[in-house]
This record gives structure tokens, C-alpha cells and sequence, in this order.
């Protein structure tokens, strides 16, 4: 079931506009297809264009004035007195503000009353300190164009976690290429081109699949045409602009008004069956009406009409020869089929056609950046006389037939709606309380649990976006910024504040130990003890305590063996990622009906190798210092993921370099070196990679986790072969078929190697209290002897663990929505 969300929407002006069309078509979108609440808020009067639109729609939408117009210190104090009653009696549940002066009106409010605050900003707007100082974009963002998200970020330090790009949605059951004619009352819906939400969206839609229906607007005229309403001679080819006449922001919207006016003569003596028609209204209409009449006197006859505001501007799209402009009327002009001619303040790109569609897409149809030729009146003469001309009729068709079906795939009001949809269900979360706290070995720089970490979230997210989490972890500055860039609604805490999480568990409905294998003291006492006392005190307060695709054991000291089971026996849901973990939980006493066998999460990998050759730039300089540095090898490699560990004895360099030697010559390869956890595993790498001739080093980069864990996956999908300690490492491998032996130092190598080779005395695992270079080599031979039947049998093996570590998710979110 969608939530039903109450909306309240506010701007500056519900009069005429581009920004107004986008509100008006949101507001009817998503009442009519959700039958949400929707209000508006504005300083437009009940006689304005899309006042009288929305509230005649029959749709019940209300309006309200409030003047957001003006930043006088009495208008923003009334504004905020009419925003704080309605909110009291409306309760919203979202406040939606489409410029600056309401948005920072309701940032206060919105903080005051606990109601999430989104924003669309539809343009820049001018900068100076005070107004910095004063704006506030509020809590989640949406823009139209890229070039308004780098003003954003650069002058306001939004996250881009919390930013999303949308489109000027238009209606195609109104612009559209048929010469149809809306009857009165309510218009009929017709199917949208769209269809549902793709099966990968990240938020559930609530649109079925069609269009918006669109009531009969206010003000539009009668059945005539466009050319009987003007006496335009059925033959005469109209040349339209449409937009606000007027200076606003700095900017003179009516450029593209007075630039026809200005070669309007000359348009008419290379080709007298045009006409003009500007449509339109603001401050420069009379300075645009004076050089009409101009030419319309010396042409004797009214060559160029303006209209002044219209309602049915559709009419005039479906009935033009060609369009001049830019922003959305041009969307609108694209979506009637029509040829248009990009051209305004801003810039010009000229006759929109598919070369130029990515330059277009980018500044959202605007040409921001692009500036003028110095000839901009001859080029925009032959532009326009190009495309009415019947020579170049398949030429201007292929470019109509190509807008018409870009403006349905990407530019409707369905995928506007689903856009701001998808923001709400992440705004509401705001004020909410935590689903659950995630606890596990996160924030140690250790790039297998920085995987698995992503991995829980977004598979947990992909199914159900509208929860909130608690994060535990060591770094919680350094994981808050990335998580703001890929996630929202994930506050990170510091997992040692014992009193903060603590409160963080009163708050949530579970902790969830995400991946890992943290019920164990085989690295330290003092590990079993921290998450032991993270599951007991869960437990205590009465929250689910769940364990999500881990490993158990082994829990050697018996102390720790008593207090294990009696957690275990307490615990909601356990699906554990190998057979091995499975069976130590039965013994320490868990209910098998709340255990699953499943398989690591990381095998659904979050993040993706790169596309480009690693040799390129991953591959930063060889372990010997003494060699030429910055070197790529030149030919095939094996890599090679080794770890400390307390039984690594002095003798391990030496016989396991002697290895790896006898193994590269033999096979002619190439050892190459990768750190998997700075702490354990840098400097052991660093001091082996020194001890091969012609061996690599992978070089990390401190400060990027994300680019190192794409480096590392990008180097072991193009290996020949893995040799690794680490458990991740060998999964990785798995991933993408690469052929792996196993260094056993810890159960869980050999447990996962068993899973994909199907052997309990399993050929290419070998342990490391038994350590032999002969042994290590006779495996690799073995390895790469049935070399094509391995990577069969590895990605047959890593497909069915990846269907397995599927359900890690579907059965997690059933427990913790059980009760």
C-alpha cells in the first residue's frame, strides 16, 4: 500500500510561466493518480492562469495567497504567519517549496512542527552573502539541469546524496502531434509510453501507467484553430515563440521575442507565406508591441501577432511550422512533433536534431553556456527558412520524429512525478525513528567488510527504500560522507560511544550484525566481548537481534562458548553464509527453524570493476624499490592477497616467496600484489612483493576507498589466477570466474572454497599451520591444468551462492516486519 502522502507546495507565483506549468502538471499528477492531498501555496490571486487552472481542474486541489513574492521584513513576517496556520490545520506530511524566499519562510516552520522540507530549484538565482546566509534549499533537492547542480553545490556544499535531477515533465496527452482539440469537461487518459517503474528503481511507484489526466484549463478557447482565430491563410507557415516578456533574475526572457521581431522583415521577403506569433505577456510587451506594429505598418498587414497570456498554448504547438525558443516550451514544441530551433539569453544551439540532443539534455533545453555566433541574426534567418523549406521535409522529420519520442521516454510528467515521489519517501524518513542499527567490522579501512557493508544496504534498500538505519562503525565522519553520496536516511555513529548506541537501540527496532564473521575470538577477546555486549544489551531492551548473511565461530575459550549460546538462543533470525558457521550455531542450542543457510552478501557485489584497461593507471610501481618505477606489466599475472596472522612464522617469507617464484616461472606470469587491509596486510605485502623478481604492488589511495575497491576489482577480473589468505578476495574471484587457491588461516577460506569446489578435502585450499611451496605449487598446477573446466565449474558454483545470498535480504525484511 503507497502512503497517501499530504503535500504542501509552495512558490512565488502561480501566474504564468515555465516553473508554473511544471508545479501545475506535479500537483494535478500526483492528486489525480494517488488521490493524495495536495495544496499550493502562492502570491497569485484567484483569476491567475494556473490558480484558476488547478482549482477548476475538479481534482480538489486547494489554493492559498501568501505573498512569497517579496523579501520585505512584513511580507515574510505575514507569510510565515499564513504558513504556520495552515500547516496546524492541515498537518502535511511533506512541505514541497519551488523557490527561495518560501523555502527559507518553511525551513523554520518545518524544523519547529517536525515536517520533512523538500525543494525544486528551477534556475540560479543571484548571489551575494546576506542572501547565502538567508537561503536554505532545505533537506532533499531536486534540479533540472546540470548546470544548476554544479551553482548548487558550489555556492550551498549540498551533498549529492541528497540531490536528484528531474525533468520539466510534460504532458504528451496534451502535446502531442494529432490536430486534436480537448472537448469540454475532463479530458480522457491515454496510455503513456512509459508504463510502470522498472523492476531496478530504487522507490516503489505509485503511478499506474498512464498519462496524468488534464482537466479542461481556465481560459483556453474555443474549438477554432489557431490560423481561423488569427485570419492566417490555411497555406501560411507559422513561425511561434512563447514565454514570459519580461527582465527577471538578471535575465531577459524576452530575447527570443524581440530577436524575431528584429529579422522579421527579412523573413518575410525571402518567404511571404510566414507568419509570427508571440505569445506571451510581462513588462516588455509593450516595447515588443511597438516593433511589432512597426513592421506590421511598413508590411501593411499584421505580420507578426502577439497573443498576449494564453491558456491553450497546446493549440499553437500543434498548429506552428517551427518553434524558437528554449526551456520547456521547447519539450512542449518537441512533444507536437515540431522542429525547433533552440535560441534564447542564454546561448544558442539551433535546429535541435539527434547530434546535438546530448548538448540539449544537459543545460535542460536552456543553452547555458553555448553563447551566440557573432551572425546570430543570419544563422537564426537561415535556421528558421531551413526547416520550413519542403526540400529538407525528411531531413526535419527524422529530427520531430526523434523529439517526440525522446520528450515520451524521458520528459513526461509520469517520470517528473516518479522523480518527486521517490524524494518523498526518502523525506519522511527524516524525523523517523531508526528500522535498525547495523553493527559490524566497518570503518577499519579492511576493503572486503567496506564491500559487504554496501552490499547489505543497498540490497536491503533495492527492496525496500522507506527504512531508516543506524550505522556503527569506527569512522563515522569519513562513512557519513560516502554514505550521504550513494544512500540517504543513514546517520553514522561512532561505535565505541557505549552510551550513543545504547540510545540508538532504544530507538530502532533491531541491531543487525551485517556480514562478517563477528561472534569469534580468534582474533581478540576483546572483539567477542564488544559484539557479545551489542547483542546482549538489543536483547535486554527487548529489539530483534539479527544475524545477516555471517559466520560463527570458532569460540575457543569456554567462558565465551556459554555466553555465545545464550545470546544465540535469544536471537530472532540467523542466515549464515557456510555450511560450517550453519552447524556451530545448532550446537551452541539455536532453534533451527530461525536459521538459514544462504551465502556472503558480497557475492551481490554493490560496486563494479572498471571498464578501462588497468594497465593503464591502476598498476602504480613495482614492490622493489630499486626497480624502474611506474612499470605496467606486459604480460599475464596472477594476484596475490596474503595477510597477517599470529602463526605466520619467520620462515613463511622465505618459502612462500620460493613459491610464488616457482609458480610464476613455471607458468610464465606475473605476480602481482594487492592490499586488502592497510593494517594487516601492507606491510607482509610490501615485504614479499620485494622478495619476487619482477613482482607488483597495488598502491591504495588513502583517502578514495570507493576508487581502491574498483582498482582491486578491476585487477583480480583480468588475473589469471588468485592466491589469497583473504576470504574476499577468493569471493571476488568467484564473481568473475577467476581460478583461486586458498591460504587456510582461518576456517572460513576453506569452509567458502569447499562451496564452490564441492570437496571437503578440497584441492586448491591449503592450510597455513602446514605450509609447503612444493604443495602450494602442485596446486597451482592442478589449478591451471583444467584451467576452462575450473571457470565453468567456479561460475556455476558462484551463480547458485549469488541466488543463495539473494534471499539474505527477503528473509531479513521479513522478520523484522513480523510483530
Amino acid at each position: 500500500m503507497y502512503k497517501k502522502y499530504k503535500i504542501l507546495m509552495l512558490t512565488t507565483s502561480m501566474e504564468y510561466g515555465g516553473a508554473e506549468t511544471h508545479i501545475s502538471e506535479l500537483a494535478k499528477y500526483l492528486k489525480a493518480n494517488q488521490t493524495r492531498e495536495v495544496k499550493i501555496v502562492s502570491n497569485s490571486n484567484p483569476d491567475d492562469l494556473f490558480v484558476k487552472e488547478i482549482t477548476e481542474s475538479g481534482l480538489g486541489i486547494e489554493h492559498f495567497f501568501a505573498p512569497f513574492h517579496s523579501r520585505n521584513i512584513l511580507n515574510i513576517r505575514k507569510s510565515k504567519k499564513i504558513l504556520s496556520g495552515l500547516i496546524k490545520s492541515y498537518r502535511p506530511d511533506i512541505i514541497h517549496a519551488h523557490s527561495r524566499i518560501p523555502a527559507f519562510i518553511a525551513s523554520g516552520l518545518c524544523r519547529k512542527y517536525k515536517i520533512p522540507l523538500v525543494t525544486t530549484i528551477h534556475g540560479t538565482y543571484k548571489m551575494s552573502p546576506l542572501l547565502k546566509l538567508a537561503t536554505n534549499w532545505g533537506d532533499y533537492s531536486l534540479y533540472v539541469s546540470e548546470d544548476i547542480k554544479y551553482y548548487w553545490q558550489k555556492y550551498y556544499k549540498f551533498k549529492p546524496g541528497y540531490m536528484t535531477k528531474t525533468v520539466n515533465g510534460i504532458n504528451i496527452d496534451l502535446f502531442k502531434p494529432e490536430e486534436t482539440t480537448p472537448s469540454g469537461g475532463q479530458a480522457a487518459c491515454h496510455p503513456s509510453a512509459e508504463g510502470n517503474f522498472p523492476a531496478t528503481s530504487g522507490f516503489c511507484s505509485p503511478f499506474p501507467s498512464v498519462e496524468g489526466c488534464r482537466p479542461q484549463t481556465a481560459g483556453w478557447s474555443s474549438s477554432a484553430s489557431i490560423k481561423q482565430e488569427f485570419n492566417i491563410k490555411p497555406e501560411e507557415k507559422i513561425i511561434f515563440t512563447i514565454g514570459r516578456l519580461e527582465n527577471r533574475g538578471g535575465f531577459n526572457l524576452a530575447f527570443t521575442a524581440l530577436k524575431l521581431c528584429g529579422i522579421a522583415e527579412e523573413i518575410y521577403n525571402q518567404d511571404k507565406n510566414t507568419r509570427i506569433i508571440i505569445t506571451g505577456g510581462g513588462d516588455l510587451f509593450g516595447e515588443i508591441k511597438a516593433k511589432a506594429d512597426y513592421i506590421n505598418e511598413k508590411l501593411g498587414f499584421d505580420y507578426i501577432i502577439l497573443t498576449g497570456r494564453r491558456g491553450d498554448a497546446y493549440k499553437f504547438f500543434r498548429e506552428c511550422s517551427v518553434f524558437v525558443g528554449i526551456s520547456r516550451s521547447s519539450l512542449e514544441a518537441l512533444a507536437c512533433g515540431k522542429p525547433v530551433i533552440l535560441a534564447g539569453e542564454t546561448g544558442y544551439l539551433g535546429i535541435f536534431n539527434p547530434e546535438n540532443a546530448d548538448k540539449c539534455e544537459e543545460t535542460n533545453f536552456t543553452c547555458r553556456g553555448y553563447t551566440h555566433p557573432e551572425n546570430l541574426d543570419n544563422i537564426l534567418i537561415d535556421d528558421i527558412l531551413y526547416c520550413l523549406s519542403e526540400e529538407n521535409h525528411e531531413v526535419i522529420k527524422n529530427n520531430s520524429d526523434f523529439g517526440v519520442n525522446l520528450i515520451r521516454n524521458k520528459y513526461s510528467v509520469k517520470k517528473m512525478a516518479e522523480d518527486v515521489y521517490n524524494i518523498y519517501q526518502k523525506a519522511v524518513l527524516k524525523y523517523k525513528n531508526y528500522d535498525f542499527v547495523l553493527s559490524g567490522y566497518y570503518g577499519y579501512g579492511n576493503i572486503g567488510d567496506d564491500v559487504l557493508l554496501f552490499s547489505v544496504i543497498s540490497n536491503i534498500l533495492n527492496k525496500k527504500p522507506d527504512l531508516k538505519i543506524c550505522l556503527l562503525t569506527k569512522n563515522p565522519g569519513k562513512l557519513q560522507k560516502s554514505f550521504d553520496e550513494a544512500f540517504c536516511n543513514i546517520e553514522v555513529k561512532q561505535r565505541f560511544n557505549f552510551l550513543g548506541v545504547k540510545r540508538a537501540l532504544k530507538k530502532s527496532r533491531a541491531l543487525v550484525f551485517g556480514g562478517g564473521t563477528l561472534l569469534q575470538d580468534s582474533t581478540s577477546g576483546r572483539s567477542f566481548g564488544y559484539y557479545a555486549w551489542l547483542l546482549q544489551t538489543a536483547q535486554k531492551l527487548g529489539k530483534k537481534t539479527i544475524l545477516y548473511s555471517n559466520g560463527i565461530g570458532p569460540v575457543s575459550r569456554e567462558k565465551n562458548r556459554r555466553k555465545a549460546a545464550e545470546i544465540a538462543k535469544n536471537i530472532t533470525l540467523a542466515t549464515i553464509r557456510d555450511e560450517d558457521s550453519y552447524n556451530y550455531l545448532i550446537k551452541l542450542g539455536i532453534n533451527q527453524d530461525k536459521i538459514y543457510l544462504t551465502a556472503d552478501e558480497a557475492l551481490n557485489n554493490y560496486f563494479s570493476p572498471r571498464e578501462k584497461d588497468f594497465r593503464e593507471d591502476i598498476i602504480v610501481g613495482r614492490g622493489d624499490p630499486d626497480a624502474p618505477q611506474n612499470q605496467t606489466p606486459a604480460g599475464d599475472y596472477i594476484v596475490i592477497s596474503i595477510r597477517k596472522w599470529k602463526h605466520i612464522g619467520s620462515d613463511f617469507f622465505r618459502l612462500f616467496s620460493e613459491a610464488i617464484n616457482l609458480i610464476c616461472g613455471e607458468h610464465n606470469l606475473i605476480p602481482v600484489y594487492i592490499v586488502m587491509e592497510s593494517k594487516n596486510d601492507r606491510l607482509l605485502s610490501e615485504r614479499l612483493s620485494k622478495l619476487n623478481s619482477g613482482a607488483y604492488f597495488i598502491n591504495n589511495d588513502k583517502n578514495n576507498n570507493k576508487e581502491n575497491i574498483e582498482k582491486i576489482l578491476t585487477v583480480i577480473k583480468s588475473a589469471k589466477a588468485v592466491i589469497s589468505m583473504r576470504l574476499h578476495t577468493l569471493i571476488f574471484a568467484a564473481e568473475f570466474g577467476v581460478p583461486m587457491l586458498g591460504i587456510s588461516y582461518d576456517p572460513k577460506v576453506k569452509s567458502f572454497l569447499n562451496s564452490i569446489f564441492k570437496n571437503k578435502d578440497c584441492n586448491y585450499c591449503v592450510e597455513l599451520k602446514d605450509f609447503n611451496k612444493n604443495q602450494l605449487a602442485g596446486k597451482f598446477r592442478l589449478l591451471t591444468s583444467n584451467r576452462e573446466e575450473i571457470k565453468e565449474q567456479i561460475n556455476y558454483a558462484a551463480e547458485d551462492l549469488r541466488r543463495k545470498a539473494e534471499s539474505n535480504a527477503e528473509l531479513f525484511l521479513t522478520a523484522i516486519e513480523e510483530g
